[in-house]
């Protein structure tokens, strides 16, 4: 293992692991960006968590690469113990997440009381009657759905 850390021309794989490293931690910022809600849209919490994990391996891998360039086994150690503690940290919560909106949506398709009533829409009534009459019911998203064309 020693020779391993100690090889001449570690420069190669460790500037390798550093520019993969810097790669995935860009790549996982601009996932957090992407997530960041905007003026008019609500933040996508399990998206910007993904990128988040997303840009810690990378600066894990960062650092992995320095550590093992400039021999250092201090930002080794730091680089496992901060990229393992964070990855843990935001997997559990990503699970729980996903978990919860499954529940919920469990819970949503058992008990039609928790959305509201159906919504009902009304067309107008044949020649020769006056007022509106009730159609079928629209789903929760609010667009009628043909139930006669193939999917």
């Amino acid at each position: 293992m020693n020779e391993i850390v100690q090889l001449t021309w570690r420069l190669y794989p460790a500037t390798l692991l550093m520019l993969a490293g810097l790669a995935l931690a860009l790549r996982g910022l601009w996932l957090c960006h992407a997530a960041w809600p905007r003026p008019a849209d609500l933040m996508q919490p399990l998206a910007w968590l993904r990128g988040f994990r997303r840009a810690v391996v990378g600066l894990a891998l960062l650092g992995l690469g320095a550590a093992w360039l400039w021999q250092l086994a201090w930002l080794c150690a730091l680089s496992l113990i901060v990229g393992s503690g964070e990855i843990l940290e935001s997997s559990l919560t990503s699970t729980r997440s996903c978990a919860r909106r499954r529940r919920h949506a469990a819970i949503r398709r058992s008990d039609p009381s928790v959305t509201g009533p159906v919504r009902q829409r009304a067309i107008p009534a044949a020649p020769g009657r006056s007022g509106f009459q009730r159609a079928a019911p629209l789903p929760q998203s609010g667009f009628p759905v043909s139930r006669s064309a193939p999917l």
